[in-house]
């Protein structure tokens, strides 16, 4: 397994027995991230809006996920305003187990069979545009200014 793989870590993520509001910062973490290395550079405002959560609730959910190993934090130190925190998501050694053993199935359970139907679906039938029928054409008002759908007594 290497450094990062987005799946092991959503995986991992769900199978560990951390809060709910850190998994669902994870799992916003994990949309900000490079597929490939795992980092990413998003601020705890844009945390706190990807995950409909609080920034107190973003930065103690950063703090425990920091804690189980899901994430090293690295701190921006010139504190600029258009400097970010660097977070890099790794799966950690105790989770590499549960994010591998989600998919499997235990031994005894048989392979799960596919559907067979008897016989397929027909396509469906598109009418001919060229048999179609000629569209409809009202007929005229049988005098000028008649509206034979209003009633007599409404005309005058």
């Amino acid at each position: 397994m290497s450094a990062y793989e987005p799946f092991a870590f959503g995986r991992a993520l769900a199978a560990s027995r951390l809060t709910t509001k850190a998994k669902i910062t994870g799992h916003s973490l994990a949309v900000y991230a490079d597929g490939k290395t795992g980092y990413c550079y998003p601020t705890q405002e844009q945390l706190a809006v990807a995950s409909s959560q609080s920034v107190l609730t973003v930065t103690r959910a950063l703090a425990e996920l920091a804690e189980a190993g899901f994430v090293t934090v690295a701190k921006n130190e010139r504190k600029r305003w258009n400097r970010n925190n660097q977070y890099w998501l790794r799966v950690p050694k105790e989770a590499r187990a549960l994010a591998g053993a989600i998919d499997e199935r235990p031994p005894s359970e048989p392979e799960p069979q596919q559907l067979q139907t008897a016989d397929p679906l027909p396509p469906p039938t598109v009418p001919d545009p060229v048999k179609a029928p000629p569209p409809t054409e009202k007929p005229p008002p049988s005098a000028p200014g008649a509206f034979p759908s209003v009633p007599a007594w409404r005309r005058d």
